[in-house]
């Protein structure tokens, strides 16, 4: 990544980005390149760290070439005052909002509360190990893969299965173990349904708990590691991402397998539904995400592309408008669902590794995590009045 001569500020406001500045702080003139020579030498490197080593010919005649001119989100502030990492280069879940002032990253395996409004950072729950971590730090070190907060709820899961528990009104553990002590139990996403708690891990189950009492309720096996589990919103339906190239569709009651969506060509690790219910979005390390509906699910609805390398992070707005598409660095697509065409679509263009994004409950903003040695940072995106006009 790029190494200024000059420190870059702490925040970088939208009126300073209107007046030229980068919204990254990055320092152009003193690197003696301009970004769109690095733009174009990043895209023409591609370093690939992905499983899929190039995309079939078949395949990039299927993907959709939206429009890509809109502006639903306008640039609003960029922090440096909050830092976020990786502990995992395939989980890329670890940016969660629970309002639109409240948001929670992760930062070497300390999560970190940023509250918008008054432009200020707190620790919430500490599992670096730390015997300064403070009266959050549970004493042993847990690295953290994956994340997920609604409500006063905020769940983190570790390398070695771990499963733990935050009360963001109290600010007490809940809940302090592990899944499961396969040796290869590493959980790789965690999700919230009702008073469900869905699980996955490298140990191929995908496990429900009830969000009360944590106690178990079901865990259903499958033949390859989970990477990603949703459940439809006032369904039953639950899509399961895996080590396979298969999209599993299972009753989250029964466990009975309800369908397989065949078409991605590589490992999935991302899903999200549709708050109406019909439409389902999967990502995978092929490069694409494929949107499903539920009334023909023999066939991909449409397919959509990332510039730089694997899907690995997708969430609908909850007012239905809008799919957020996550790349593992650079890239963030915002597309327009407008009745199933995802024919509109706005690129937000970054450098650095995406730790993960999060649309506010109610879609008024958009924060992003970003992960890199030197402009390490969250932004924030605010959604336009006028969210369905092209500038």
């Amino acid at each position: 990544m790029l190494s200024p001569h000059d420190r870059a500020p702490d925040d970088i406001t939208a009126e300073q980005a209107a007046s030229g500045v980068d919204v990254q702080g990055i320092s152009w003139d003193s690197l003696q390149l301009t970004r769109e020579d690095y733009r174009a030498t990043r895209l023409r490197e591609n370093p690939r760290r992905d499983w899929a080593e190039t995309t079939a010919e078949g395949l990039r005649d299927l993907v959709k070439e939206p429009k890509k001119d809109a502006r639903f989100y306008e640039f609003f502030l960029n922090t440096r005052k909050v830092k976020c990492n990786i502990a995992h280069f395939q989980l890329r879940n670890l940016a969660w909002a629970t309002s639109k002032h409240d948001v929670f990253v992760t930062h070497e395996n300390v999560v970190v509360h940023w509250d918008a409004c008054a432009k200020r950072k707190s620790k919430v729950l500490d599992l670096s190990g730390s015997s300064a971590s403070g009266p959050n730090g549970l004493g042993n070190r847990v690295q953290i893969c994956t994340m997920t907060a609604k409500d006063d709820l905020l769940i983190v899961g570790g390398f070695d299965g771990e499963m733990i528990a935050q009360n963001l009104r109290s600010g007490t553990t809940v809940h302090n173990k592990r899944i499961t002590d396969d040796e290869n139990a590493i959980t790789n996403a965690i999700d919230m349904h009702d008073a469900t708690i869905i699980t996955c891990n490298n140990d191929r189950f995908v496990r429900t708990f009830d969000k009360n009492t944590f106690k178990s309720k079901s865990a259903f096996l499958f033949q390859q590691p989970v990477n990603h589990a949703t459940r439809q919103p006032l369904g039953k339906m639950v899509a399961v991402a895996g080590d396979d190239k298969p999209i599993h569709v299972i009753d989250g009651d029964t466990d009975e397998r309800i369908t397989q969506l065949h078409g991605h060509e590589g490992y999935s690790f991302a899903t999200a539904w549709h708050p109406g219910c019909r439409l389902l979005a999967t990502g995978s390390q092929d490069q694409t995400c494929r949107i499903w509906d539920v009334r023909n699910m023999s066939r991909s609805l449409s397919v959509l592309g990332a510039r730089l390398g694997a899907v690995r992070s997708l969430r609908f707005s909850s007012c239905g408008q809008f799919l957020f598409m996550a790349e593992p660095r650079d890239f963030v697509h915002i597309f327009d669902v407008n009745k199933g065409e995802f024919d509109n679509c706005q690129e937000i263009d970054l450098f650095g590794e995406i730790a993960g994004i999060a649309p506010t409950p109610c879609s008024e903003a958009l924060y992003i995590a970003v992960s890199d040695r030197t402009f390490s940072s969250l932004l924030q995106y605010e959604r336009r009045t006028n969210s369905g006009e092209n500038e």
